[in-house]
């Protein structure tokens, strides 16, 4: 069971989908994120354009394991918990990797520190401060 603020933890559970979230010049892609006591289903719907619309040209899915840090305030002033997890299913050999971030849960919106999927591997890299342009809103 993840450690850290039983608050916070209990705010996350459920399924989050995130934006449209620009992939480069001419992508896009939905991400939803789903969490199980302590693990995180990513699915992730890849577009061919830079609006989400159509079909998916792409579908990515990974499955993680997480811990989350007690409360603290981050680079931006606002309660964030650190968000420390490993990839345990991956279609990009990412199985075993270990990623840094922080994470605020506000209401049914959820925002994360990491901008454009660049997630720290390294605890001193974690973002300080929250990434507003990717909101995730509970379903």
């Amino acid at each position: 069971m993840p450690t850290g603020d039983a608050v916070a933890l209990a705010a996350l559970q459920g399924s989050w989908d995130s934006v449209c979230i620009p992939f480069g010049e001419s992508a896009s892609g939905i991400r939803r994120l789903t969490f199980q006591d302590d693990t995180m289903l990513e699915a992730v719907d890849e577009f061919a354009n830079g609006v989400c619309s159509g079909s998916p040209s792409d579908t990515f899915n990974s499955e993680s394991s997480f811990t989350l840090g007690a409360s603290r305030i981050s680079g931006d002033g606002l309660a964030v918990n650190d968000f420390d997890a490993v990839f345990t299913v991956s279609g990009d050999g990412l199985v075993g990797t270990e990623y840094f971030d922080i994470l605020r849960v506000d209401d049914n919106q959820l925002f994360f520190g990491t901008v454009d999927g660049n997630f720290a591997t390294d605890a001193n890299d974690r973002p300080q401060m929250l990434n507003f342009d990717e909101v995730y809103t509970k379903q």
